[in-house]
């Protein structure tokens, strides 16, 4: 199973990417083999279906950086004790999470986008609105890619 987990605060302007890249991935034929979890953060809870999935791909909004870029990039556990474990976690430290608990680490990825604005608000930026099809095509080359990362030069 892959398991696609978008996250972020859609009443935030760009940091809702996720959530919409989750909606048009819904409204495609999407294979029985992939899930789909939304959340507005990631939790712990979040660490036992990570464990069960072949492939994990985290889509996401991220600040810093020029607006509209768009990257995927591989993850891997954070090494070291889990010892500040707060509610909100980040990819490294729910799959390491996922690892202490489970014995399990799937193959991971995070698929992102720059965002310009996350104050209140329900549209998106304009270059994220732009960079809204990149995004998707990058996140439905790692739900069929056997190598996401190879295979868009990541």
């Amino acid at each position: 199973m892959i398991l696609v987990i978008a996250y972020g605060n859609p009443l935030r302007r760009d940091d809702g990417v996720g959530w919409r890249i989750a909606k048009m991935i819904e409204e495609k034929v999407v294979p029985r083999f992939v899930e789909i979890e939304v959340r507005q953060q990631l939790t712990p809870e979040l660490a036992e279906p990570v464990s069960r999935a072949a492939r994990v791909v985290f889509v996401d909004a991220r600040a810093g950086g020029c607006p509209g870029e768009v990257s995927c990039c591989r993850v891997v556990p954070a090494e070291g004790p889990l010892q500040a474990i707060g509610h909100a976690l980040s990819p490294k430290i729910l799959l390491a999470l996922s690892q202490w608990v489970y014995g399990r680490v799937p193959e991971a990825f995070v698929c992102s986008v720059v965002g310009a604005r996350f104050e209140l608000g329900t549209s998106f930026s304009r270059k994220v609105q732009q960079a809204l099809p990149e995004l998707s095509s990058l996140v439905w080359e790692c739900l069929s890619a056997i190598d996401p990362v190879a295979a868009i030069g990541g």
